[in-house]
């Protein structure tokens, strides 16, 4: 079957406008059930400044409260994963498996800085 230039050029732009009008859903800290302190649901914000992410995630990683930190990561993996909870799974999954090399990584980059 041949297909002219014209129909294939009008398919890829169909294509892209309706890959465009795909909603991106956000994790939205209000509606979640998990009880979730102020904080928290500021840095899940999607609307904070970059300066203020950076303030709050510095927060985040100096209260050592792993419950807290969790929640976060688990809420970064939903909206990476447009909210479907299983994609979100799986994403965690997989950051479990890589955390270890990338550790790696890093302590042997920090061996080589003693040196």
């Amino acid at each position: 079957m041949k297909i002219k230039l014209s129909e294939l050029r009008k398919l890829i732009r169909e294509t892209i406008l309706s890959e465009e009008e795909k909603e991106d859903v956000n994790f939205d800290p209000d509606n979640a059930k998990l009880n979730m302190p102020a904080s928290l649901k500021k840095l899940l914000d999607p609307d904070i400044s970059p300066v203020k992410f950076a303030q709050l995630d510095k927060e985040m990683d100096a209260s050592d409260d792993p419950k807290k930190q969790a929640a976060a990561l688990a809420a970064f993996a939903l909206n990476y994963a447009d909210m479907d909870e299983n994609e979100a799974a799986q994403l965690m999954q997989r950051a479990k498996t890589i955390a270890p090399k990338i550790a790696d990584v890093k302590d042997e980059k920090d061996k080589k800085d003693e040196d």
